[in-house]
């Protein structure tokens, strides 16, 4: 149970920065001259570390700005995180509650590179985190904070998850996360939190049936509200997934049916049979919800692979101009058939890539439609094939040279055949095109399996 705790934290930690500024209101960015200029009683802030300015009121543009600045993969993260700290705390506070709440994330960072300081997976930080305070003195500056938003207006949700977030109890936290959901509409990531916080304070076998219940009327309030999406159909597991723990057999039932009528598969199986019907949106659309893991486990695997097949057949009956783009969402409903997404957790896939694989042959690449990602998802189907496999990702590359994310799975697949040399050359040029928030993660995989990159 404890160690459940822990990866719950961690879970909470990185995740709670990132709400409390992308739910406040979003409008653009601007370029403007150096340093920090009134205008309208709307302040610009820049020059921190990335060359755009932002409205204060800009959050968008500042979420943008706080991820550069206080990204724990930064060698120098708490230099810029603590430079852009003093930033914000330069503003003119009085009356902007946003400010307020952007301050009480970047401190919540500051408590988070503190505690990672002690952490093998952030080496880097342990050489600047002397220059930190206490994890304690960050988190009261977050809770002082949150409390005068909270004062000045008691319906401003980002305070009272701020306030959760620093609660002193379980209790305490559970009844913040409880005034959440009874004051707006809960989107998926309120109702998370609200179940994490049940699961801490309904920790007995005979109390966990009411956590569960209490956490699927959330998340179905959320599912109920929400428009069609991929994000519906996930809400749509987590409440089969608590009324499951909570022993609710009939009200799960009744639920699914109303899911699978909100989705009605085969409607949108037999209209991939003729995709000319449909836009590529549509028909991208549905291939990823037919193919989505919670929607696999809810509804069955056979309407994602009978969609697959049914829209391959279908891409001899195309225009030429519009077969490439159909093609590519095909092979995005592939690759995400092949994810253990949701609650779907082992499956045999060779089958299945068996057979798809010589649908693509047959009727893609045959018939000469071509592009990265259609040899790229072919490169796996046939992954049990290392030279085939190889020779589809090297025709990838070729067709989109620019693209980093097929070199290093080139790179993967001639380390695979012992190929050392030519698997640094594509590494080092898949690194070279990654953008710099993914980097540092593709060094660290490395350095796991020993390779060093000029």
């Amino acid at each position: 149970m404890a160690r459940n705790r822990r990866v719950w934290d961690i879970f909470v930690i990185r995740i709670i920065a990132s709400f409390l500024l992308c739910v406040l209101s979003l409008t653009g960015c601007l370029n403007s001259s150096p340093g920090l200029e009134a205008r309208d009683d709307v302040y610009v802030l820049e020059g921190i570390g990335t060359p755009e300015a932002c409205l204060v009121s800009d959050t968008q543009c500042l979420e943008s700005k706080f991820y550069v600045e206080c990204d724990p993969d930064s060698a120098t993260v708490v230099d810029i995180c603590l430079k852009w700290l003093a930033e914000l705390e330069g503003l003119p506070k009085h009356g902007h509650a946003h400010i307020k709440l952007l301050m009480a994330s970047t401190y919540y960072r500051l408590s988070e590179l503190k505690r990672w300081t002690s952490l093998p997976a952030f080496p880097h930080l342990n050489a600047q985190g002397e220059k930190l305070l206490s994890s304690e003195h960050y988190l009261l500056k977050v809770r002082e904070l949150g409390q005068e938003v909270y004062d000045e207006d008691n319906n401003n949700i980002e305070a009272m998850r701020t306030l959760s977030l620093t609660s002193e109890s379980d209790e305490e936290r559970l009844q913040w996360q409880r005034l959440v959901v009874r004051t707006e509409t809960p989107d998926y990531l309120t109702c998370r939190l609200l179940q994490g916080a049940l699961s801490r304070v309904y920790d007995t076998p005979g109390d966990r049936s009411r956590a569960y219940s209490e956490a699927a009327r959330c998340y179905m309030t959320s599912y109920r509200e929400s428009e069609a999406q991929l994000g519906k159909w996930n809400m749509a597991g987590e409440v089969i997934n608590s009324l499951e723990s909570a022993g609710q057999t009939l009200r799960k039932n009744r639920f699914l049916s109303e899911v699978k009528e909100d989705i009605d598969p085969e409607r949108r199986v037999q209209e991939l049979a003729n995709m000319r019907r449909l836009s590529l949106d549509e028909a991208e659309f549905t291939l990823q919800t037919l193919c989505l893991g919670s929607v696999r486990e809810m509804l069955g695997i056979e309407y994602c692979s009978m969609a697959i097949e049914d829209a391959l057949r279908s891409i001899s009956s195309l225009a030429s101009e519009t077969s490439v783009s159909y093609t590519e969402a095909i092979m995005e409903g592939i690759n995400t058939r092949l994810q253990p997404a949701g609650m779907v957790q082992t499956e045999d896939l060779n089958p299945f890539k068996k057979e798809i694989s010589l649908l693509v042959e047959q009727e893609v690449i045959a018939k000469g439609v071509t592009s990265g990602k259609i040899y790229s998802t072919y490169s796996f189907l046939v992954n049990n094939d290392l030279e085939k496999s190889v020779d589809a990702q090297l025709k990838a590359v070729e067709l989109e040279p620019e693209n980093g994310d097929y070199r290093v799975t080139l790179g993967h697949l001639h380390y695979q055949r012992g190929e050392l040399e030519l698997a640094k050359q594509q590494y080092q040029q898949g690194l070279d095109l990654l953008p710099d928030y993914r980097k540092a993660s593709l060094i660290r995989i490395l350095g796991s399996m020993n390779i060093e990159l000029d």
